[in-house]
């Protein structure tokens, strides 16, 4: 039956609509990742901020880089970091601070800090490290931590303790004795004193066996290794740690005074053996080690090594004090060993004079050797005052002309043309050192200013190749001025070295040098030898070279006049070497320093293979061929150094010094070169300028002084220059003999004198003379080799065109040039244009050529030459 309530409506359970529990779990999920994000970067940036780093200033420069990474967080701190892309953005930007060079440098830096110290913590606590190995290391790594340099590279190292004094007993213990017999057949006064003039009636005959100290040293230094000789450094710095100057100077004085009381009394010792001794081997010994011992001690007048070390030491105690250190202990160390070690015993006995019955025929003897030594000091005197006749004369010269001419006066050359001449190779080769030297000079002087080796070829590389335009080298402005020094000292040099060469293949043309070898060596064979297991063959050539590369040397000991051969190892290949080294072994080996002296071949290849007496024998018998041989290829080799030496002859006159007067028309030293000379003076106190032995403050003030002595009326001033170096002399006449000298630099002259006194054309005066009145050195108008460029300083209105120039004199001492230039087409080649053309008039001086040439523009110099060069097609070149 229907009721009321049929017609309630029905309502369904309730659904809820958003799914709550799915958002709970992501939203959990959402917090993890967010909390997540939170650690990963918290760790990150506590793993930066905990880098391990020594150097307070890095540390600092880490700090700042963590602030700034604060700074930049704030930006994203309301941001999502369950989002991992923002997580690892920011992680991004805390790396970054990882990869910086210079947190990267300070902690590999610090990690090897660390490594060394720990190696040094260890040697301590093993007993093995020493006082001065602690100090030697703490001082670099103190001066490393305490440096405000960011991101500075410490590679210094912890040096393991050497026991040297160890390696010199053991040096000790395998010397053997000497033993020295001579006899005495003068008189000898009670103070055992040998009086020469009387033969005594019995002769005394002395048999001295011992270890004397020169041999003790010896033996320590041959057996001291490169890791010896640095622990010696690293004593000697901590034992004088502290000493100042004053110290140093007092123990160089020290020591110096030991040595040569030991050197004087050596010397007599040797000297008297050798008045006594007639054994011709032994004779040769004493004659060496009292040579050598001269050369110690110095010989008239000259300074000996003794002396050189000593004022070495004294210059080192102000400019390098670790080196004076090592110097003066190193001597000292081994000297103390050498004394407390040396010991002989004497025998005396009396027996038969037989000197007595050929005392006239002494007598005579000695008096040919006093009428020798007489004259050999006689044409020592006479030569000595031909330089200072020449030396005289030439001041005379420059005096002349600064009468003539006033500051304007040329530069007047020392010496005279013949002397001149006969010194070509020693002057050409100082000339080639010096241009060297400046080279080496601006490469210090960058270095100076922080740029590594590395970095200074490649802005050379990058300047050559820019044509030494400014903004495509991308050369920093403090070092362009030494970089375009270099690049032209360096392309000069380059063509000495090209043109010596040259000369000396047309020298052994001249000489036939090359049939004389053809004809001596042909017929002549190979060679073949075993050397510790390998065989070597050498052709007939090299054979004859190993006798080609032997030097007639002067060697301490042997008579007047007296050589020995010697073989420079420097000329010989490996298989050559091994050869000398099986026949000869290293006696009779040398190899020669740039100035031809020997270099001592001690100790090297002392186990090399040996041939047996019997193959000697053999090997000389089948050499001797090649080696006759090779004596006539060496004529020939000698006659072409004459002609070499000739060829250079012809320029030598540009490679010695000049000099000039500092003086008006009247003779006078103008005032305000007067007024520079009085601050130089000053400058020799203040600013520690170089001056020679006889400087006096006072006596050179004296000389510069228009008081009541009026010295200045009769004093002059003359420069000297000799290739980069120069010398300021101030003499008076009154006193010719006691002249003041300064030693100083082109800059100083210019400071102190003005630029009229700096030879500004040194190498372009050089430049003429070895070219024969071309700057063309060569004669291959190679572009490259001119003598003007861009990259060396020149051309600086030329901003597009790639140009070089010459000057080439018309006609040898005409004085008058022909400005030639050098364009670079496209095809990359140089084409070659006279500037004068046929128009004789039209000839212009050195400087003045110069200075037209250095005016020109890209636009002035295309203008010119299609004037004077209608013909030429000039869209062909570079511009």
């Amino acid at each position: 039956m229907a009721s009321w309530t049929d017609k309630i409506p029905t309502f369904n359970p309730y659904v809820a609509q958003l799914p709550v529990e799915a958002m709970v779990k992501v939203g959990m999920q959402k917090q993890a990742q967010y909390d997540e994000g939170i650690q990963k970067i918290q760790t990150n940036i506590d793993n930066v901020a905990g880098l391990d780093i020594a150097k307070d200033s890095d540390r600092v420069y880490l700090q700042s880089k963590l602030n700034q990474l604060g700074n930049d967080l704030r930006t994203v701190a309301a941001g999502d970091f369950s989002n991992f892309q923002l997580v690892n953005s920011v992680n991004g930007m805390t790396n970054q601070i990882v990869k910086d060079n210079n947190v990267q440098t300070a902690v590999s830096s610090t990690a090897w800090l660390r490594k060394q110290q720990a190696e040094m913590e260890k040697a301590i606590s093993e007993g093995k490290s020493s006082q001065s190995n602690i100090y030697d290391f703490n001082e670099i790594a103190s001066k490393y931590l305490n440096s405000n340099k960011i991101g500075e590279r410490f590679s210094g190292r912890y040096t393991q303790y050497t026991d040297v004094k160890k390696k010199a007993l053991e040096a000790i213990k395998t010397l053997h004795p000497d033993l020295v017999k001579y006899d005495i057949p003068f008189k000898v006064d009670n103070d055992g004193k040998i009086d020469t003039r009387f033969y005594a009636d019995a002769m005394k005959r002395y048999k001295i066996e011992g270890i004397s100290e020169a041999k003790i040293a010896q033996a320590i230094y041959a057996n001291m290794t490169p890791d010896d000789l640095n622990q010696l450094r690293i004593d000697g710095k901590y034992e004088f740690r502290g000493a100042g100057f004053e110290q140093l100077a007092e123990k160089a004085r020290g020591d110096y005074d030991a040595q040569k009381k030991q050197a004087v009394a050596a010397l007599e010792f040797l000297e008297t053996q050798r008045t006594v001794t007639t054994d011709p081997t032994r004779i040769d010994e004493l004659d060496e080690q009292i040579a050598g011992y001269k050369e110690k001690l110095g010989v008239d007048g000259k300074p000996g090594t003794l002396d050189e070390n000593y004022y070495k030491n004294i210059e080192l105690a102000r400019t390098d004090p670790d080196a004076v250190k090592y110097n003066i202990y190193k001597n000292g160390f081994i000297s103390e060993f050498a004394n407390a070690f040396k010991w002989s015993s004497k025998e005396e006995e009396a027996v038969t004079n037989p000197y007595k019955q050929q005392e006239n025929w002494t007598a005579e003897m000695k008096l040919k050797q006093a009428q020798f030594q007489q004259s050999k000091y006689e044409f020592g005197v006479n030569t000595q005052l031909k330089i200072e006749e020449n030396r005289l004369k030439a001041e005379e010269n420059a005096m002349k002309s600064a009468e003539l001419y006033g500051v304007d006066g040329p530069w007047t050359t020392l010496g005279n043309p013949t002397d001149n001449a006969n010194r070509a190779q020693e002057l050409f080769t100082n000339h080639v050192v010096s241009v060297q030297n400046s080279i080496d000079s601006d490469k210090a002087e960058l270095m100076r200013k922080g740029y590594t080796e590395k970095q200074i070829n490649t802005m050379l590389n990058n300047w050559n190749n820019a044509q030494g335009v400014a903004s495509k080298a991308n050369i920093p402005a403090n070092a362009i001025k030494d970089i375009i020094s270099m690049t032209k000292n360096q392309n000069y040099v380059d063509q000495l070295h090209e043109f010596e060469k040259k000369t000396r293949l047309e020298s052994e043309e001249e000489a036939g040098v090359a049939a004389i070898i053809e004809a001596n060596l042909k017929g002549k064979k190979n060679i073949s030898f075993t050397y510790g297991g390998e065989k070597i063959t050498l052709t007939p050539r090299e054979v004859a070279e190993i006798k080609l590369a032997e030097t007639q040397y002067k060697v301490p000991g042997l008579p007047f006049g007296k050589t020995a051969p010697l073989i420079n190892r420097s000329k010989l290949n490996a298989k050559q070497l091994k050869f000398v080294d099986a026949l000869y072994g290293t006696k009779g080996t040398v190899t020669l320093d740039a100035n031809g002296r020997p270099i001592p071949f001690v100790g090297q290849n002392s186990k090399a293979p040996k041939f047996s007496p019997e193959n000697v024998k053999i090997m000389n018998q089948l050499v001797s061929p090649h080696f006759e041989a090779a004596k006539i290829i060496k004529t020939a080799y000698t006659k072409a150094d004459n002609i070499y030496k000739q060829k250079l002859g012809k320029s030598a006159n540009a490679f010695v010094p000049k000099i000039k007067a500092v003086a008006n028309t009247k003779g006078e030293v103008p005032p305000l070169a007067l007024q520079g000379l009085n601050q130089l003076i000053i400058a020799s106190y203040t600013k520690g300028i170089e001056t020679d032995d006889k400087f006096d403050f006072e006596t050179a003030s004296s000389y510069l002084s228009d008081s009541k002595d009026n010295k200045l009326k009769n004093t002059r001033v003359l420069v000297e220059q000799d290739g980069d170096k120069y010398k300021i002399k101030i003499q008076n006449l009154d006193e010719p003999d006691n002249f003041q000298s300064f030693k100083v630099s082109a800059a100083d002259v210019q400071a102190y004198l003005g630029d009229k006194y700096v030879n500004t054309n040194v190498q372009e005066s050089a430049r003429f003379a070895i070219g024969g009145g071309k700057s063309d050195i060569l004669h291959k108008n190679d572009a490259n080799k001119a003598l003007m460029q861009k990259r060396f300083g020149d051309f600086p209105g030329i901003q597009k065109l790639q140009v070089t120039a010459n000057l080439e004199e018309d006609g040898e001492g005409s004085g008058l040039f022909i400005p030639t230039i050098y364009l670079k087409q496209k095809d990359g080649k140089y084409v070659r244009f006279e500037l004068s053309g046929n128009d004789k008039l039209s000839r212009v001086g050195y400087d003045q050529g110069k200075n037209n040439l250095n005016a020109l523009n890209d636009r002035v110099l295309m203008t010119t030459l299609k004037q004077a060069y209608p013909n030429y097609d000039f869209s062909k070149i570079d511009y």
